[in-house]
C-alpha cells in the first residue's frame, strides 16, 4: 500500500482536458506538447499546494486524492482559474468523496469511479461536484439538479462550483436502463469491445453469450451506458427472465418500447413502425428461455428499422444472420480479485484481503456470480476456509440476499436454469463429458460421451461447453469446473457415473499407446504434445483404474506413458506412488507387467529405493526371459545400468553396459529393417557405457577411461543431432561434462551452453 496516500474519508479530483484531439490538430504537436506540460505543472502546483497526493496521471488526465474536501475545491478552483487565463487548455473536473479501500495498487471502489464519471459528464473549465462533497464545504455552489451517469446508478444531485455558464451535463436520458445493486468493476477490455461493436455500422444485432454467472446481464448494462450518447432517440432496456410464456414476447417488447397494441395489427408490426425511422439502442436481457419468440421479433427490428441497433445477453445465441456474438469471458485475475474485495468490504468492513482471495477466485473459474457469492461468506468464515470447502462449491455458494432473483441466488440455481432448457440428448451429452479433466478431442467426445459435432456445437451455444484448438492443432471442447460440478453430479444422479467412466479409462488407456516411444529420448513432438493435450485425461483414467483395482488398465498406463512422463516432468513422486501402487494391483498382461516393472524401477532409482529398484528389475528379466522378449530384456538391462551407476558400481556398470551393447547388436542384426528404422535412436549401451567410463575416470583419476567416455558422447551427440530437441540437449549435455573432466573448459562451457539453448528452444515450444 501507498503509505502517503490519504485513508478514511477521503476526496477525489479528476481532470481531463476537453478537446483534446482538436486541440492537437490546431496546434501542432510540439505546442500542444508544451500546452500540456504547463497545464500539468499548474495543476501539480495547485493542488499539492492543497495537500492533495497525486494517484495517478494518464495522457492527459489527472486523479488526485485529498484528505479534505474544502482542500479539493480550493485546489479545483485555483487551477481552473490559473489555466484560464493562461494558454488554450480547459480541462473537466470531477470532485466526489467517499470512504474508499486503499489497496496495494492504490484506491479500489465504486467512489473512485463516481468522481471519474461525474468529471466525464463536465465542460471545459467547469467544476462538477458530487452531493456527498456539498455537504463538507461552506462555499457557492450552483445546484444543477439530478443525474444519472454512465455507472448507472441512482440519479443524484450535482452542484457546480461558481456560477459560470456551461452546456447541460452529458449525463444519462431518455432510458429505462435499470439502477444495478451494485459498482460495475474491472472488465475494461471486455467493455471497450463491445461498446466498439456497438459503435460499428454493420453490427445491428450483438449477442453477448456464456454461461450463467459470467456478469452478461451486468456488461450488457454498462456497455449500452457508455454507448448511450450515439443514440438520440434513447436506450430501452427489455428485460424477459420473469417471463414464461412464450406468447407473451411480443406483449412484453412493445410495454418496454412503450408501443401501444393497435386492434388487427400484429405486436411486432407496430413496434417496426414506431421505431423505423429513430435512431434508439434496444437492449434484450436473458434471451436463452425465450429465444424463438426473441429471435423472430428482434429479426423485424433489424430488418425494418434502419438505424436501430439490438444488443442481447443470453446463454444461447438468437441465431440471426445479422448476429455478432461476444463471449463473455471469466474474469481476468486482477478483476476478479477487486471484485471479491468489493463484496467482502461491503459485508465486512475493514476486510483486508490475503494469500487465499486469488485461490478463491481461481476455484470458482473466475465468475462473477460465483466470486460474489464466495465473497458473501467472509462474514461466517476466514478466507482460508472459504477455499478450504471449495471443494463442494455448488453448497457454499449461495446468498441470503432477498433482492437477488431465485435463478441466482444460488450457483447450483443458475446452473441448473441453463440445464433444464436442454433436451434429453443435450443433458445425456452433458453429463457425460464431465468425466472429462481439462477437456477432450472431438474423438473421444464421440467414443466416451456419445456426442456428435451437432450435439457439440448445440452445448456450445448454449454457453455450456467452449471450444478451443490443442497443443496439436485439434480442436477440443471444455466446460468450466463449475458447470462440470453440476454435470458430475447429475452423472451419478442418473446411474451414469461408472459406465462412463469405465468408457473413459478404455479410451485414454488406448490413445496412451500412441504416447509410448523407444526410449525417453526418442519421444517426438507429436507424442509429446498428444501427453500434454491429454495429461488430465490420463492422470484421472489412471486414478480411477486404481480405485476401481483395474490392474489391466493400470499396469498400461505405467508401461505406456513412461517415456512421455520423462520427458514432459512432474511430479516423480507422484508417479512413483502410481506405479507402486499399480504394480500391487492383480490382472493384466505379462507383458504389461514386466514394462511396467522396468518403467517403475527408474523412477524408484531416482527416488533413491535402490533395493526395490533391483527387485523389481529381477522379476522383469523372469518375465521377459518367459516371453522371448530381448528387446524388454535390453531395457531391463539398461535400468540396472542406472542403478548401478547411481551406487557409484562402475565396474559393475560398465559389466552391464557392455552385456546391452552385446545383446543390442544381436537384435539388430536379427532385424535389420527395424534397426535402419530406429538409427536415430541413441544407444542406452553406449550411454551407460560412457557413464561408467566416466565414473571409473573420476574415482580412479583414469585419463583413457574419460577419452574414451568423451569420444562415446561425441559420437551420441552427432547421431542426436537430427533427434528430438530433449534428445540434441541431453546428449549436448553429456558431452560437455566429459570434457570438464578432461579439463576442457573453454569447450566444456560452450557445449553446455549449446545444450541450454536446446532447452530453452523447447521451453518455448511447449509454452506456446
Amino acid at each position: 500500500m501507498r503509505p502517503e496516500l490519504p485513508t478514511g474519508t477521503v476526496t477525489f479530483v479528476f481532470t481531463d482536458v476537453e478537446a483534446s484531439t482538436s486541440l492537437l490538430s490546431e496546434l501542432g504537436a510540439e505546442a500542444y506538447a508544451d500546452a500540456l506540460a504547463d497545464h500539468r505543472a499548474v495543476i501539480r502546483k495547485s493542488c499539492t499546494g492543497n495537500g492533495g497526493v497525486e494517484v495517478d496521471t494518464q495522457g492527459d488526465a489527472f486523479f488526485f486524492a485529498f484528505p479534505t474536501a474544502p482542500g479539493a475545491l480550493a485546489a479545483a478552483s485555483d487551477f481552473t482559474q490559473r489555466l484560464a487565463s493562461n494558454g488554450p487548455i480547459r480541462v473537466r473536473v470531477g470532485v466526489h468523496t467517499g470512504t474508499p479501500f486503499v489497496g496495494d495498487e492504490g484506491y479500489v471502489g465504486s467512489d473512485v469511479h463516481r468522481a471519474a464519471r461525474i468529471a466525464a459528464a463536465g465542460h471545459g473549465g467547469q467544476v462538477l461536484v458530487s452531493a456527498a462533497t456539498a455537504s463538507l464545504v461552506q462555499r457557492e455552489l450552483t445546484d444543477l439538479g439530478e443525474h444519472r451517469f454512465k455507472d448507472l446508478a441512482a440519479p443524484e444531485r450535482v452542484f457546480q462550483l461558481g456560477g459560470g455558464e456551461f452546456p447541460g451535463l452529458t449525463s444519462l436520458y431518455r432510458t429505462n436502463l435499470p439502477i444495478p445493486a451494485t459498482a460495475f468493476l474491472g472488465r475494461e477490455r471486455e467493455l471497450r469491445e463491445v461498446v466498439e461493436l456497438l459503435d460499428r455500422e454493420d453490427a445491428r444485432l450483438v449477442t453477448l453469450t456464456g454461461p450463467g454467472g459470467t456478469g452478461k446481464t451486468r456488461l450488457t448494462l454498462q456497455a449500452a451506458a457508455e454507448a448511450s450518447d450515439g443514440f438520440v432517440d434513447g436506450v430501452h432496456w427489455i428485460p424477459l427472465a420473469p417471463l414464461r410464456d412464450a406468447t407473451a414476447v411480443g406483449a412484453t417488447f412493445a410495454l418496454a418500447l412503450e408501443v401501444g397494441d393497435r386492434p388487427g395489427i400484429e405486436i411486432g408490426t407496430s413496434i417496426v413502425a414506431a421505431f423505423s425511422t429513430k435512431r434508439s439502442l434496444i437492449v434484450v436481457d436473458n434471451c436463452e428461455h425465450l429465444v424463438a419468440g426473441v429471435a423472430e421479433l428482434v429479426g423485424q427490428l433489424v430488418g425494418g428499422c434502419p438505424k436501430v441497433v439490438v444488443v442481447a445477453s443470453s446463454r444461447e445465441r438468437l441465431g440471426l444472420q445479422a448476429e455478432r456474438i461476444y463471449e463473455v469471458p471469466p474474469m481476468a485475475i486482477s478483476d476478479g480479485h477487486a471484485l471479491f474485495v468489493d463484496r467482502a468490504s461491503a459485508v465486512r468492513p475493514g476486510f483486508q484481503p490475503d494469500e487465499h482471495v486469488n485461490a478463491i477466485c481461481d476455484a470458482v473459474d473466475q465468475l462473477p456470480l460465483a466470486i460474489e457469492l464466495a465473497a458473501a461468506r467472509v462474514r461466517a468464515l476466514s478466507t482460508a476456509a472459504i477455499h478450504e470447502r471449495l471443494g463442494e462449491r455448488l453448497g457454499l455458494l449461495a446468498s441470503r440476499n432477498r433482492d437477488v432473483e431465485e435463478r441466482q441466488r444460488t450457483l447450483e440455481a443458475t446452473i441448473a436454469w441453463s440445464y433444464d432448457l436442454l433436451d434429453d440428448d443435450e443433458r445425456r451429452v452433458l453429463r457425460s463429458l464431465s468425466v472429462f479433466a481439462g477437456g477432450c478431442a472431438l474423438a473421444a467426445a464421440e467414443a466416451v460421451a456419445g456426442a456428435d459435432v451437432d450435439s457439440l456445437e448445440s452445448l456450445l451455444d448454449k454457453s455450456l461447453i467452449r471450444h478451443r484448438v490443442g497443443e496439436t492443432g485439434e480442436d477440443r471442447y471444455w466446460m468450466l469446473e463449475t458447470i462440470r460440478e453440476y454435470a458430475q453430479r447429475e452423472l451419478d444422479h442418473e446411474g451414469e457415473a461408472d459406465a462412463a467412466g469405465t468408457r473413459h479409462a478404455a479410451f485414454f488407456a488406448d490413445l496412451a499407446g500412441r504416447v509410448d516411444a523407444p526410449s525417453t529420448y526418442a519421444v517426438s513432438d507429436a507424442q509429446r504434445d498428444l501427453f500434454v493435450s491429454d495429461r488430465a485425461n490420463f492422470d484421472e483414467a489412471h486414478a480411477r483404474a486404481l480405485a476401481t483395482g483395474d490392474g489391466a488398465s493400470a499396469l498400461r498406463f505405467v508401461r505406456r506413458l513412461g517415456r512421455a512422463t520423462g520427458v514432459v516432468g512432474g511430479s516423480a513422486r507422484d508417479w512413483y506412488a502410481k506405479g507402486v501402487a499399480s504394480l500391487a494391483l492383480l490382472g493384466g498382461a505379462r507383458e504389461d507387467r514386466a514394462w511396467a516393472l522396468v518403467r517403475t524401477a527408474r523412477v524408484a532409482t531416482l527416488a533413491g529405493d535402490f533395493a526395490r529398484a533391483r527387485s523389481w528389475l529381477d522379476e522383469a528379466d523372469a518375465l521377459f526371459e518367459e516371453l522371448g522378449d530381448g528387446h524388454g530384456s535390453a531395457d531391463a538391462i539398461g535400468a540396472r545400468c542406472v542403478v548401478e551407476l547411481s551406487t557409484g558400481n562402475y565396474d559393475r556398470a560398465v559389466e552391464l553396459a557392455e552385456r546391452l551393447a552385446a545383446l543390442a547388436q544381436a537384435l539388430d542384426d536379427a532385424d535389420p529393417a527395424a534397426a535402419a528404422a530406429g538409427t536415430r535412436t541413441p544407444s542406452e549401451a553406449a550411454w551407460t557405457l560412457a557413464w561408467a567410463l566416466l565414473g571409473q575416470a573420476l574415482m580412479e583419476n583414469d585419463r583413457s577411461a574419460a577419452e574414451r567416455s568423451r569420444a562415446l558422447f561425441a559420437a551420441r551427440a552427432d547421431a542426436g543431432a537430427a533427434g528430438t530437441l530433449v534428445e540434441q540437449a541431453a546428449s549436448l549435455n553429456d558431452l560437455s561434462r566429459s570434457l570438464f573432466v578432461l579439463e576442457a573448459y573453454s569447450e566444456a562451457i560452450a557445449t553446455g551452453q549449446r545444450a541450454l539453448g536446446k532447452l530453452l528452444e523447447l521451453e518455448d515450444t511447449l509454452e506456446s
